[in-house]
């Protein structure tokens, strides 16, 4: 990030800075623009034949789309002279209805006096916000363009060469801005910083799921010690009569599954429900299958055996003779 005054100045800045690092191997490429990932958007409205529009727009130079690897469809990129030109997207070209791009004007500023912008290339559709929103109508700006001022470089790295790309960047930026902060970010980083409040939700989600499941297991396990005691003089009489082990362990925990099952019919109908309402948020989401659910009443009734098995057990092992004794 430039970190200073919004000006022409920092166009240039950007420039000198690009020239000087792209001398080194280790530095695949460098690209400037208004606006990196999930460092803030601007959004255009205009009419055009009567119609509303919108489009977000993104001032860049030519070097952009090849640093970001952006799949350009038709047409041709931006070169240095160009002015008064876009690229924009697919989702821009449906929205205009248009079926040759290239021979087409975008009049986004409503200048009454000219055509608008030509349009010289057309890219794939890619997510430049969020993904839990659609992509919508989008155009790139060339960086001679009136008003554009490029604030942010983008650097692709040589794979491995972090490091010692990192102290190039350093250094060549105090040489030719020794006044100014290198402040810089990741772009993983940037765009992983917009599901930020999910991760915190989910952490938290997951957290609150353990502290319940600890609780219940606690209840649990003290029911079913209660269970056995009731039952032990029952137990000892089964054995008496020739009941074998696994029988007696199964007629100890079949209540609590029974009880699992239950639970799971009324639960998984509300959980289903619950997690939709969700999802229906996201444009890109994942689709609930049964496997889920399977997967929840599997390991809910696993658990649910684990606790209650020590006093299944202990009940089983005791001696009828001793709970006997005084019958």
């Amino acid at each position: 990030d430039t970190d200073g005054p919004i000006s022409r100045e920092a166009n240039r800045f950007i420039e000198q800075f690009r020239l000087k690092v792209d001398q080194y191997p280790e530095i695949e490429s460098v690209g400037g623009t208004t606006l990196s990932f999930n460092k803030g958007w601007s959004r255009n409205g205009y009419t055009i034949d009567g119609e509303q529009k919108t489009a977000y727009v993104y001032g860049v130079d030519e070097h952009y789309i090849p640093t970001l690897g952006i799949n350009l469809l038709k047409g041709r990129n931006f070169n240095a002279t160009d002015s008064n030109m876009v690229i924009v997207n697919e989702a821009l070209v449906k929205d205009m209805g248009w079926e040759d791009p290239l021979n087409e004007y975008l009049n986004w500023q409503e200048d009454s006096l000219s055509q608008g912008s030509k349009v010289i290339g057309v890219v794939k559709d890619y997510h430049f916000l969020s993904l839990e929103r659609n992509i919508e109508p989008m155009f790139l700006q060339n960086r001679n363009d009136r008003y554009v001022y490029l604030n942010s470089l983008l650097v692709r790295i040589a794979e491995g060469k972090i490091p010692e790309t990192m102290d190039i960047l350093t250094r060549e930026w105090k040489m030719l801005a020794p006044d100014k902060p290198f402040n810089y970010t990741f772009l993983d980083e940037d765009v992983a910083a917009q599901y930020e409040q999910y991760e915190r939700w989910t952490n938290i989600m997951t957290l609150s799921t353990l502290f319940a499941i600890l609780i219940s297991c606690l209840g649990l396990f003290g029911l079913a010690g209660i269970n056995a005691v009731n039952r032990t003089k029952e137990i000892g009489i089964r054995k008496v009569m020739g009941a074998e082990f696994w029988h007696i362990f199964v007629l100890m925990n079949r209540q609590f599954i029974l009880l699992a099952l239950i639970s799971f019919v009324i639960a998984a109908p509300i959980s289903w429900w619950f997690m939709t309402e969700w999802l229906e948020s996201f444009r890109y989401a994942i689709e609930i299958n049964m496997d889920v659910f399977a997967l929840s009443i599997g390991a809910g009734l696993l658990i649910a055996i684990l606790t209650v098995s020590y006093h299944a057990i202990r009940a089983t092992l005791i001696n009828p003779a001793d709970t006997l004794k005084y019958e």
